[in-house]
């Protein structure tokens, strides 16, 4: 029922609306569906997949490289749990280590000096620097 609702919607779309959907990651038959198929021929599919936490200190050790830099595992652990799996914090992060240091190996001491404690906000440290 909520299958051919969709493939009615999507039928009848005005071309000044925008219909925003999100749905958990679809296994390949679920992308086959009749009502998914209605979904992406009436607009456009984006997939967008998260970085597993194991897997955060790769990705961004992978960005470092992209602008000529590189860091020890420790290094990368260190910036990873700083951004708690925020991507545009990582991202950001790793930008600001490109314009703060050079291009190379980057030090543990080096990223942690550099590196903001950007994801985390304690109430207590809030109130007391308004105080």
């Amino acid at each position: 029922m909520g299958a051919a609702a969709i493939h009615a919607y999507c039928e009848h779309l005005a071309g000044e609306n925008v219909t925003l959907v999100t749905v958990p990651r679809l296994r390949r038959d679920d992308q086959n569906a009749r009502w998914f198929l209605a979904l992406a021929g009436a607009g456009v599919v984006v997939d967008i997949y998260p970085v597993e936490r194991a897997r955060l200190p790769e990705w961004i050790g992978a960005r470092l490289a992209r602008q000529g830099q590189r860091a020890a595992p420790e290094a990368l652990g260190f910036l990873a749990d700083r951004v708690e799996g925020n991507l545009l914090a990582a991202y950001q992060e790793v930008q600001k280590l490109g314009l703060l240091l050079p291009k190379g190996e980057l030090s543990a001491e080096q990223v942690s000096d550099a590196v903001a404690n950007v994801a985390r906000y304690d109430a207590y440290d809030c109130s007391a620097a308004l105080l």
